[in-house]
């Protein structure tokens, strides 16, 4: 019998909230991040599927993560969103976040696209076959 997963029950899939100059608004996160928990969420899933991941640097994708987990303290488990359209930089963020956030990462699909449907499989497998995803 498979291992019960800690994502069970219902999850957020958490916006990025930014500032009027376009530029990360931490303490707005913070704040998101805390009423999720206290309002009984299971898990939070930071840079996921809500679209704007792709447009965040490497760096603020980096501190988003960090201060979902700052603010998550250990009370709900965090999958780090590494999803985007940089396949070596998808790798690179679960590489990444196998380290620090325990493993828990997800490399989600491109989404919406310009390159061809038959590239997405390609995409997915090197991801799947990235040595630094097997350490």
């Amino acid at each position: 019998m498979a291992a019960a997963s800690i994502y069970s029950g219902c999850g957020t899939a958490l916006v990025t909230p930014f500032q009027q100059d376009l530029s990360l608004d931490e303490q707005a996160l913070r704040r998101l991040v805390r009423r999720q928990v206290d309002a009984g969420i299971n898990f939070l899933v930071p840079c996921g599927t809500t679209g704007e991941n792709p447009t965040l640097s490497h760096e603020e994708h980096l501190r988003v993560v960090d201060i979902t987990m700052e603010e998550a303290a250990g009370r709900v488990p965090v999958l780090a969103g590494c999803g985007g359209y940089n396949t070596a930089e998808i790798i690179e963020l679960a590489a990444f976040f196998t380290l620090t956030a325990g493993g828990n990462r997800m490399a989600k699909s491109w989404g919406i696209d310009p390159r061809p449907e038959s590239s997405i499989p390609a995409g997915v497998m090197s991801i799947h076959d990235a040595p630094s995803l097997h350490r």
